[in-house]
């Protein structure tokens, strides 16, 4: 489970959007409120306190957040010390039902209106890494994306993810 939040990491989509107020952005993990350009160790001491954080194998400097052994509900990633991307799952459906993921893909969309993220822009890729194949649509609103990805593991099961992009 954990290597498709990986790959759905580095295959992501970015949304367009300038400097200035990209990194005024927050997305919330938990408790812990991240934004673009934190600094890596207060941004990693912060979810540590709350969760358990280790470094993403092969993926440069990258974390992956967890709740319990095997859960990951976030990951984040760092270039020069500097945070430059948050990817929050709000869902991640192995056997689950659809309407569970619909409900899910409802609040997150709503989030989105009452922060006042409705000129948009659509765009879908599907990608091939590490033998797992996939899609993501994403909608990108500034420097925030609502994703959903449809990965097909190398046992044939399927796993569909729906995230909350700070990029």
């Amino acid at each position: 489970m954990r290597l498709v939040c990986w790959l759905a990491l580095v295959v992501a989509l970015a949304p367009a959007a300038n400097a200035q107020s990209r990194r005024s952005e927050r997305l919330a993990v938990g408790p812990v409120a991240l934004r673009l350009g934190m600094p890596e160790k207060p941004a990693l001491a912060a979810l540590a306190r709350y969760f358990r954080v280790e470094r993403a194998r092969g993926a440069g400097d990258t974390w992956a957040v967890m709740r319990g052994a095997d859960s990951t509900i976030a990951m984040i990633s760092f270039r020069d010390g500097k945070l430059i991307r948050a990817a929050k799952t709000w869902d991640s459906t192995p056997g689950r039902d659809a309407a569970t993921l619909a409900e899910q893909f409802y609040r997150l969309a709503g989030e989105f209106a009452r922060q006042g993220r409705t000129q948009c822009t659509l765009s879908t890729k599907p990608y091939l890494a590490d033998g797992v194949r996939g899609r993501i649509v994403a909608l990108a609103c500034g420097s925030k994306s609502i994703q959903l990805d449809r990965s097909r593991l190398s046992n044939g099961s399927f796993v569909t993810s729906l995230r909350e992009v700070l990029q």
